[in-house]
């Protein structure tokens, strides 16, 4: 994406504030000015020491208390406005930062929804969903109270240096000569941490993109067993970020150090010269205290900025991003400038000498020149080869692209100067692969309505039901939807829909939207054949008075629309009406032909006439029809054979079949009981009442499904509990095991980093009571005396910490990104062993699950870097420095010790309420994350449906909940941080109260009082310090419990359980007595215990039926993506629980009903379909490829088989990827092919091809093949042929046999005729 691409440099400071309101600037000046005057109260209190100490020496003791009144109260008043304004301060940042947040992440879902289409095919910097969980994060917490700690930090380093100015300007010019390298460090730190930073992002997005891709396609992922090639690449994507955050630390690590030896070597520096000055009487003893003690409370608030301003660098590196797509103009805009042609569109369409090719190939010319007019009320299909341009011409009516030349008209006006919302608004469209979305039956229908809001308490909630219905029904999904628990109002994520009940949802909500054009992109490919006729006829009532261009590869539903254009290379080649073409006999004539299911046995062919493809007589004279036992001798099967699965399996039963007699696996009626004709909806419609085959006594034999469940067997999931949270730290340092080296070195300089500051407050307060010394500088000092050994020891501390503060921050950062890298790694490995039905439950959807692997991995790596750090250099303060101060003064000591736990009741709560608000606000980032994730991934449904506010609003209301309860946290939260700082300013205050007496009672010296205080500070600082990072641990131990959660969880298919290897198979396929249900719909049972198929060794059997009979189930439970509650499903005897999972699956190759395509080139996307260690040859790809008839097509492309295809094959049609798909499972050369509607979306030529090389390869021998297909001439030469309807085979033969039956299949056959009037 050109936007995205030239992005390089970080955004602005300020222009990380683009999102705040009038009120939230407002906010900001308020927040602004206390975080300063609270940053500058402690270097002005210097002044009142410096006073205070110049005259202790002087002073007699029984005059000390006296003295230090005015200071104890002078310093509670401070305390007092430290607690009011870090409250206040805090407070509003963190109101200001959520605010901020919030509305940047609804303008980026609003900016990434109005994208043009080309924006999303050439998007090349991972997901989407990640930058706006975790960069819109990263943003806030550098916009929020982070930065006001830093302005904080600043302003107290900026008042110690002006304090320091006014005492002495000699001495602080001195002082000045190091702020060059401070601020050199400090640059370097933030530009290096930014520019690693955004390398780090980047790599990460890259990374959730493969996630995103695995969790939309687990089923093919699980198919063809590619967890282990995936997480390879997300193991390189991670690799990348791996190595720009070890470059980060390094880098972080160092600077950090330097600046802590510049500032130690300052105090040396200044220490020194201060005593050469007074020693030359230009200043008095007392000012170098002041500008002593000023300038180290205003350097060691420098200690506070790193941290700070790394946060603050790393908003600046992912507003980089975020900001450049909230910027970027969609080139397809609507203007506001052009006004709308009269309402409603009459629906006039016009193509004039249009060309297009796509942004992503520009060399590959999709149309040509292509010119035709259609005029209202008109019913146009479009037919041709999959690739010939249909799908593209819809694409250019919605304008999600524009032509590259030539011009679009809609009711004589150019598509361009319509307004794009009233353009989309005026078309409807059903599309090839029906999206619905992750919310109920009912929100989704009310999508497809004209109304423009469907806000709450608006249209949405006023609109009558009865609407919905009358469109349902129009559609022939009412009565099914009826069935479901919930009717209605049943979620989409927590129900199993079968294709064909999703596309009458589908349809059902493009009749809603009533549109003056109406486009049908394959809108009957995934129904079975009585729901399509009846849809048909539904789409055709719907057609009336309205313009309606229909793309189909199945011709019969094509045959009565006014006009027909035969397309070719993106060229008109023919165009007529349906007799008229076929008179013509030319493309289209051949199309027929090659979709003609034969009614008769071709004993020789030159007995058969052309009669076939235009009637449906009966059997011709020159074939005998099939004997009954010649039937049954082709059906009947060994129960031997059948037993050897079960010992207990029940014996077969014999299915009865009217006007003949063959074997079965589930109980009939010994009576004849006929099947009642199929020409009403109730057969083929939704209704389970429909005329099934009476059991008999012997039903009892098969538990039912309830019984199933009360006998143990799991058919659903439940959330999985949460470890306790008191042993994450410890099982998370157990997980870190590799990571130990990095532990043990940072602990080693964290404790050197640690006693840093006690060792600095003995020193510091030695050089105090040295300065504050009426002599001090007035005699001459050897190399290693006064001040000039002070000098030294400030010096050698400089070098010390260089090492510790470096060692420190390398070693934890490298250890958290190299554990990072490593746990993301092991999370999705983990999520890709869960069975498929742990991802058909609302917790686990796509966005869910991707939001949760970034925001977990990352809390829990800044629990690593950020938090246990501080922990150990925090203890080493507190032990080192209570030991100092309780040998220099126990007393004083446990006075100010008093005060410790008012600081540790203050920390504790504000922890709480991190806790508290964290756990709530959990779930709903997940959820805004789904939502987001969703809306992102089906935008073209959400585009041509005109739904982009609909998500915006449904975006902003999945992150109120998380708004609200960062607010409360802004409000209660922010009075512990206050405390926090007031505490420290209290105990000054009472140290100073009480160590004045002990000096008046002679139990102290200043230098003891000095040292003591000093050194408890220094601790206090350190407990202060450690509660900024308790929000930090919250989360951290909140992801790790969830973390843990999953690495507990035991999948109920396991893919790592060994089991029996089988070198080879012979295809032979058992199912006996299956009871099935969906784990996400356990009370909509699919098999009761009645679904029997035995499938001989290298034979084809195609299973027909209705849709949502079970067919594509069936295939599920075969490749154990579920087990059956119930029964038994067996390869080759064995039941495929005994097997090896891998094992069984790699026998197998599946094509389903909506191919998947990965987003990576044609020949990567094929080399999946072969094993893991498998070597395959250009030469075997390319054969594949010509099998499938799709290597021309690959090989006329500028890249060929180095072609993208794209996020889910979005450059390639429907045919194209469904061919790619093809050649990936014949690539492996399976014994167990399963075609699940695998030639649903070619066109007749493409699939005559592809069935002719199906059917090559299954003649060769030693290969069974499972094939469902509504589309009946796929089938037609299948071996056998079973009718599936009610969760049981009730019919079953080859063709020719079927058809004599007069029954369920002799019906379809008739319906799909291309001659035959319904």
């Amino acid at each position: 994406m050109e936007a995205k691409a030239s992005v390089t440099k970080p955004t602005p400071l300020l222009r990380l504030f683009r999102f705040a309101s009038t009120k939230d600037r407002v906010m900001i000046a308020i927040a602004t000015c206390f975080s300063l005057a609270l940053g500058a109260i402690q270097p002005a209190s210097m002044i009142f020491y410096g006073k205070l100490l110049g005259n202790m020496h002087s002073l007699n003791e029984a005059h000390v208390m006296q003295a230090t009144q005015p200071l104890v109260l002078v310093l509670v008043y401070m305390g007092t406005g430290v607690l009011v304004g870090a409250y206040v301060s805090n407070c509003l940042w963190v109101m200001c930062g959520e605010n901020q947040a919030k509305r940047m992440r609804v303008a980026y879902v609003h900016a990434v929804l109005h994208q043009d289409m080309a924006w999303f095919d050439e998007a090349a910097d991972g997901s989407l969903t990640t930058r706006l969980t975790t960069d819109t994060q990263t943003v806030q917490d550098g916009i929020s109270e982070k930065f006001g700690l830093m302005l904080t930090s600043l302003s107290q380093f900026t008042a110690g240096f002006v304090v320091a100015f006014v005492t002495s300007w000699r001495l602080s010019v001195i002082m000045l000569a190091t702020i060059p390298m401070l601020a050199a460090f400090g640059t370097v730190m933030l530009l290096v941490t930014s520019r690693f930073t955004r390398h780090s992002q980047n790599a990460y997005a890259k990374a959730a993109a493969v996630t995103e891709q695995v969790f939309s396609a687990i089923r093919t992922v699980a198919a063809f067993q590619l967890q282990r090639r995936f997480a390879k690449r997300y193991e390189h994507a991670l690799e990348k970020a791996w190595v720009a955050g070890i470059k980060r630390a390094v880098a972080a690590g160092l600077a950090y150090g330097g600046f802590m030896f510049i500032l130690f070597a300052t105090y040396s520096l200044t220490f020194w010269y201060g005593a050469r000055l007074v020693h030359n009487q230009l200043i008095e003893g007392t000012s170098v205290l002041v500008v002593f003690t000023a300038m180290v409370v205003g350097a060691m608030s420098l200690v506070n900025v790193p941290p700070n301003l790394a946060a603050v660098a790393s908003a600046k590196a992912a507003a980089t991003h975020l900001f450049a797509t909230i910027d970027r103009a969609p080139k397809i805009i609507h203007s506001p400038q052009v006004t709308a042609p009269p309402l409603p569109a009459k629906g006039e369409l016009q193509f004039r000498h249009v060309s297009f090719a796509y942004p992503t190939r520009p060399d590959v010319p999709i149309l040509q020149d292509l010119s035709f007019h259609i005029r209202p009320g008109m019913t146009v299909a479009l037919v041709g080869m999959s690739g010939s341009g249909k799908s593209t011409t819809f694409q250019l009516l919605q304008r999600f692209y524009d032509p590259t030349n030539g011009q679009v008209l809609v009711d004589g006006k150019d598509a361009r100067s319509w307004p794009l919302h009233t353009l989309r608004q005026q078309i409807g469209i059903v599309s090839q692969e029906p999206v619905l979305f992750n919310m109920t039956i009912r929100e989704n229908l009310r999508l497809g309505t004209t109304a423009t809001d469907l806000l709450p308490d608006t249209d949405m909630d006023k609109m009558e039901d009865a609407q919905l219905e009358h469109a349902c029904r129009q559609a022939y999904c009412h009565d099914f939807i009826e069935k479901l628990p919930d009717g209605y109002n049943t979620l989409i994520s927590s129900t199993m829909l079968s294709g064909g009940q999703k596309q009458r949802i589908a349809i059902a909500r493009a009749i809603l939207k009533n549109p003056p054009i109406l486009l049908l992109d394959e809108a009957t490919s995934a129904l079975d054949t009585q729901s399509e006729r009846l849809v048909q006829k539904a789409l055709e009532s719907a057609s009336d008075n309205r313009t309606t261009l229909v793309i189909a590869h199945r011709l019969s539903t094509i045959r009565n629309a006014d006009w027909i254009v035969v397309m070719d290379h993106g060229q008109i080649r023919e165009q007529g009406t349906h007799d008229s073409l076929l008179d013509n006999a030319g493309i289209y004539a051949d199309l027929v032909a090659q979709q003609t299911i034969s009614t008769r046995r071709e004993c020789d062919a030159n007995q058969i006439d052309n009669d076939s493809i235009r009637l449906f007589p009966g059997p011709p004279s020159c074939c005998q029809s099939p004997t009954r036992n010649s039937l049954q001798t082709q059906t009947r099967y060994s129960s031997d054979r059948i037993n050897t699965v079960s010992p207990t399996t029940p014996s077969p039963h014999r299915l009865h079949r009217h006007s003949s007699c063959y074997e079965s696996f589930h109980p009939v009626s010994t009576t004849p009981t006929p099947i009642s004709p199929i020409f009403g909806s109730d057969m083929y419609g939704d209704n389970d009442d429909t005329s099934t085959l009476p059991l008999s006594d012997n039903d009892e034999e098969f538990p039912p499904l309830e019984t199933a469940t009360a006998q143990g067997i799991a058919i659903s999931d439940t959330p999985h509990p949460l470890p306790s949270q008191w042993n994450m730290t410890g099982r998370v340092l157990v997980l870190m095991k590799p990571e130990w080296p990095f532990l043990i070195l940072g602990c080693f300089c964290a404790t050197i980093a640690g006693a840093m500051f006690p060792l600095h407050a003995v020193v510091y307060g030695s050089v105090i009571t040295e300065i504050s010394n009426p002599g001090f500088g007035r005699e001459v000092y050897g190399p290693l005396e006064g001040p000039n050994f002070y000098a030294f020891m400030f010096a050698l501390m400089a070098a010390v910490a260089l090492f510790g503060f470096s060692g420190q921050i390398i070693s934890f950062e490298s250890a958290g990104e190299t554990f990072t890298q490593r746990l993301r790694q092991l999370l999705f490995v983990q999520y890709m062993k869960q069975e498929i039905g742990y991802f058909d439950l609302d917790d686990n959807k796509v966005g869910s699950l991707t939001t949760r692997l970034a925001v977990d991995a990352k809390n829990v790596n800044e629990m690593i870097t950020k938090v246990w750090g501080d922990v150990v250099q925090f203890t080493v303060t507190a032990c080192i420095g209570l030991t100092i101060a309780f040998l220099f003064s126990w007393r004083l000591a446990l006075i100010i010790l008093g005060v410790v736990p008012f600081l540790v009741m203050s920390s504790a709560y504000e922890s709480l309420v991190h806790k508290r608000l964290e756990e709530k606000s959990r779930k709903s980032n997940e959820q805004s994350g789904h939502v987001a994730c969703e809306a992102f991934t089906e935008i073209r449904t959400v585009a041509m449906l005109n739904r982009q506010a609909y998500f915006e609003y449904k975006y902003d209301a999945s992150i109120a909940t998380s708004h609200k309860q960062t607010v409360q946290k802004a409000y209660f939260a922010s009075f512990g941080h206050g405390l926090n700082h007031a505490i420290t300013m209290y105990a000054i205050a009472v140290a100073f109260h009480a160590g004045s007496h002990l000096i008046s009672q002679r139990l102290m010296d200043v230098q003891s009082l000095m040292v003591t205080l000093l050194t408890l500070l220094s601790t206090a600082q350190g407990i202060n310090r450690f509660s900024q990072f308790t929000a930090a641990f919250i989360k951290a131990n909140r992801s790790a419990q969830c973390i843990f959660a999953l690495l507990d969880r035991v999948s109920q298919i396991d893919p790592d359980l060994e089991g029996l290897e089988l070198t080879t198979v012979d295809g032979k396929v058992d199912f006996q007595h299956i009871a099935f249900c969906y784990p996400a719909r356990p009370d909509a049972p699919i098999f009761r215990g009645q679904f029997s198929l035995n499938i001989p060794t290298g034979k084809t059997v195609a299973l027909v039926g209705k849709s949502g009979c079970g067919k594509s189930t069936s295939i599920g439970l075969l490749q154990r993506w579920y087990d059956p509650a119930s029964g038994t499903v067996a390869l080759d005897n064995h039941n495929t629980k005994s097997l090896a999972l891998h094992n069984l699956r790699s026998h197998m190759a599946l094509v389903g009903q909506e191919p998947v395509l990965f987003d990576m080139t044609i020949e990567e996307n094929i080399r999946f379909g072969g094993h893991e260690d498998m070597e395959l040859a250009v030469d075997d790809i390319v054969e594949a490829c010509k099998q499938a008839n799709i290597h021309n097509f690959i090989s006329s492309l500028p890249n060929g088989y180095n072609t993208r295809v794209g996020d889910k094959g979005s450059q390639m049609s429907g045919g194209q990827k469904q061919r790619i798909a093809i050649a990936r499972a014949l690539i492996s050369k399976p014994k167990l092919l399963l075609l699940d509607e695998a030639t649903s979306a070619l066109d007749s030529e493409s699939e005559a091809l592809v069935q002719r090389a199906i059917d090559n390869i299954l003649s060769k021998g030693g290969r069974t093949a499972i094939t469902i297909a509504h589309r009946l001439s796929s089938i037609q030469n299948a071996d056998i042929i079973c009718v599936v309807d009610n969760g049981q085979v009730i019919e079953q033969g080859d063709h020719y046999s079927l058809l004599e039956l007069n029954g369920f299949y002799a019906n379809l056959v008739q319906q799909q005729s291309l001659r035959v009037d319904v």
